[in-house]
């Protein structure tokens, strides 16, 4: 999707660098403050803290490869691939739906115009 909107290959590439690390560290951070700032402990029994876990992609490693918690990791997992399975499905429709019109296809074009062309007529 960064690739068909941003015109230059190394700005897509670093841009969609800059999102996938603001992705893997951005939950880090917030389970840091959530435990440093608000003095709330991570559990194994916090909901909330499983859920922020299956947020970060760096964290869903670290959680199965230490093997620390143990009872929620299937819980995590889960969570994990039903979001990352949603992002990929909407992000496969948004590119193919505007793909055509992002790479700036004339068969579009012409489309938009004539789309354009009938609302107008309609409005009158």
């Amino acid at each position: 999707l960064i690739g068909l909107a941003v015109k230059s290959q190394t700005k897509a590439i670093f841009a969609t660098l800059a999102i996938l690390v603001c992705w893997c560290v951005v939950p880090v951070v917030c389970l840091f403050i959530w435990d440093e700032i608000l003095g709330m402990r991570l559990s194994q029994d916090n909901v909330l803290a499983q859920l922020a876990f299956a947020q970060s992609p760096a964290m869903l490693i670290a959680v199965v490869e230490t093997g620390e918690f143990r009872e929620a990791m299937s819980t995590i997992v889960i969570c994990s691939l039903i979001e990352y399975t949603a992002i990929t499905i909407t992000l496969r429709e948004i590119c193919l739906s505007a793909a055509a019109a992002m790479l700036g296809r004339p068969e579009t074009l012409q489309l938009v115009s004539g789309q354009r062309r009938i609302r107008r007529e309609r409005a009158k």
